[in-house]
């Protein structure tokens, strides 16, 4: 008896961009990528540690060549990194365009954040919760015979008071400290140079949270001018803040 080939076919059926969330916001389309997926996270093997209801993520040279930049769940959660970026640095932005070395108009794209991802000079720390999206997030840039430059911490904007940034920075400084290399500098700009707000986390309480931290405020003309010619302002812009190590 002949069978039919037709009867034989298995149907195979794959998943459309509609069933994981088409347009809808970032955290509902990670939700669905989640509930369709049971191998293992494609994030899984950045987690550095679990902090009771978050993960602390760590991408360095030593695995941003495991990226699969391909990969569904890792461009949404770019995504949601360019998001708090945008955000978080709207203002450095617009005084970079003012000063014309931003060109008018000019956006932060995911680019910048797989740029920083892909470099090996830059570690990236991301705090993220249980779902490995994304709430907060640091670059430390790695020079030589110089202090390797911490870059503001980024944070989502509707999770700001949980203290995430502070998370951050711990566990990133604590991680930097274990490489045994050069101290952190940082550099925070003063308000009336980039427009901060009374609603703005102004510099005075930025500057707080990172003497908290450890960071001690650094007078320029105490520095290399190797270290001053680095800084991203030689007009008095910015407050600079290290930390010894």
């Amino acid at each position: 008896m002949k069978l039919s080939r037709k009867n034989n076919k298995v149907k195979r059926y794959r998943k459309t961009k509609k069933q994981f969330g088409g347009n809808s916001p970032l955290v509902e389309r990670i939700a669905k990528i989640n509930k369709y997926t049971s191998v293992e996270h494609a994030l899984s093997k950045f987690i550095k540690k679990k902090l009771v209801d978050k993960y602390l993520l760590v991408i360095n040279s030593g695995n941003n060549n495991m990226i699969n930049f391909d990969n569904i769940y890792i461009n949404c959660f770019i995504e949601k990194m360019l998001e708090i970026l945008r955000f978080s640095f709207d203002r450095e932005k617009n005084h970079h365009i003012s000063l014309g070395n931003y060109s008018e108009g000019y956006e932060y794209s995911t680019s910048n954040i797989i740029y920083n991802l892909q470099n090996s000079k830059y570690i990236t720390v991301i705090l993220t919760d249980l779902e490995l999206v994304p709430i907060s997030f640091l670059y430390i840039e790695m020079l030589s015979d110089d202090y390797d430059k911490m870059w503001t911490v980024c944070s989502d904007k509707n999770r700001r008071g949980e203290g995430n940034s502070s998370i951050v920075v711990d566990n990133a400084i604590k991680e930097h400290k274990k490489s045994k290399r050069n101290g952190l500098l940082l550099e925070v700009y003063n308000d009336d140079v980039i427009g901060r707000k009374d609603n703005d986390p102004l510099q005075e309480h930025i500057v707080k949270h990172f003497l908290n931290q450890g960071f001690k405020v650094k007078n320029r003309n105490e520095l290399k001018e190797y270290t001053r010619n680095n800084l991203l302002s030689q007009k008095e812009e910015t407050k600079v803040m290290v930390m010894d190590f």
